[in-house]
């Protein structure tokens, strides 16, 4: 959906994305893990999928979905979107707790096609930042 007037931003442009959380492998055993998102600052603009346990090497999500709409500003002068980032964070959870275990982040400007609506790509995010650095998390948009 596309308005009709621009700011100092660029005209915006509101974008509607689905990102399915599918696996991770760990060497870890026996660990519960959950996937935590969020975009800006907003408690509204978060959230998590269900908490799944170390099986055989790996942590299934099952295609999870994380659903949300997000305005991007275009710039008049170069055509260009402007930069969006989401936050993915792999926790463990215990007891009510959870301990960062490695994070990524998605530019989701990448991902939005003004022509092409619905698109559909693969991704396999690195990890940093925690005991799962270097670990690959699978999903897709």
């Amino acid at each position: 959906t596309m308005f009709g007037f621009g700011s100092r931003k660029g005209t915006p442009i509101k974008f509607k994305f689905e990102i399915r959380i599918q696996s991770l492998k760990t060497d870890i055993k026996n660990i519960p893990l959950l996937v935590r998102w969020k975009r800006g600052t907003s408690w509204r603009k978060q959230g998590k999928t269900s908490v799944e346990w170390e099986e055989n090497g790996s942590v299934v999500w099952d295609n999870q979905k994380i659903q949300l709409i997000s305005t991007l500003y275009k710039d008049p002068k170069r055509g260009t979107l402007s930069s969006k980032m989401l936050s993915l964070t792999v926790e463990k959870y215990a007891s009510n707790k959870c301990e960062v275990m490695g994070s990524a982040w998605i530019d989701l400007s990448q991902f939005a096609n003004e022509e092409e609506p619905t698109v559909s790509k693969a991704l396999k995010l690195t990890l940093s930042d925690g005991p799962l650095d270097g670990t690959i998390l699978r999903a897709a948009l």
